[in-house]
């Protein structure tokens, strides 16, 4: 973002934020988490918003997630939780953060990223511990929240206020992340099948489609094709 490369360190000894200079490798900065979780590592990507007309840096880990300035390195606010091993990204849509919390049992927060440091007690808007991946990231579109869970059950949430629309076993083992394309969310489990469903509030099977042979990786997307990386090959697909 802005010719700088962020990116967490989150370890068994060391918990880092760190920003580096894209052309150069130079350290920008360096954000010591000062972490106390008993289980410090966590495999999240962070994300860069913006609130109120401001910049925050959001980078989930292990019992917490934490907003940083992105310029100066500074922490803005965190909030706690009991949660390890963090991989899915957070989302941010209509002003609303949504972080899950990792293992063992996954929890999914909404939270208000407006406040200033430790905002545990008044930030958070809602959490639910029903079927939250521990690894497949979510999917935000049209005010509703959609996700698969590791073991295949599919979810539909009102974003605003956390409400289960619907839930379908969709059936299959998850690690792979879902993609959203033209109305469409595609869930493709670690046996090689793809679930081609609506984004909408009823639950709607569009396709299914096997590839024959297993995945745990996300779809890469681009130009109208769509890249697929098996235990054996890479397909292109249009």
């Amino acid at each position: 973002h802005d010719g700088k490369l962020y990116f967490s360190v989150d370890g068994k000894i060391k918990t880092q934020v760190i920003c580096l200079d894209s052309a150069t490798g130079d350290t920008v900065w360096v954000f010591d988490r000062q972490s106390e979780s008993p289980r410090k590592f966590s495999f999240t990507t962070p994300v860069i918003i913006k609130v109120d007309g401001k910049l925050q840096l959001i980078s989930p880990a292990s019992d917490i997630v934490q907003s940083i300035n992105p310029k100066s390195g500074k922490l803005i606010w965190q909030v706690k939780y009991d949660g390890y091993s963090l991989i899915p990204k957070p989302v941010y849509h209509n002003g609303l953060l949504y972080v899950c919390t990792g293992y063992n049992t996954p929890w999914l927060y909404c939270i208000d990223p407006r406040g200033e440091g430790d905002v545990t007690d008044s930030h958070v808007r809602w959490s639910i511990q029903r079927q939250i991946p521990h690894t497949p990231s979510l999917i935000l579109n049209d005010g509703k929240l959609f996700m698969i869970s590791d073991r295949g059950i599919g979810s539909c949430l009102d974003a605003t206020t956390g409400e289960t629309i619907w839930q379908e076993r969709i059936g299959g083992n998850y690690s792979a992340s879902p993609i959203l394309n033209n109305g469409n969310i595609y869930f493709t489990s670690e046996q090689g099948d793809t679930t081609i469903i609506k984004a909408s509030e009823k639950y709607e099977v569009v396709a299914k489609n096997s590839m024959g042979e297993s995945t745990l990786a996300s779809f890469a997307v681009d130009d109208g094709a769509i890249f697929i990386r098996t235990d054996s090959h890479l397909y292109r697909i249009e």
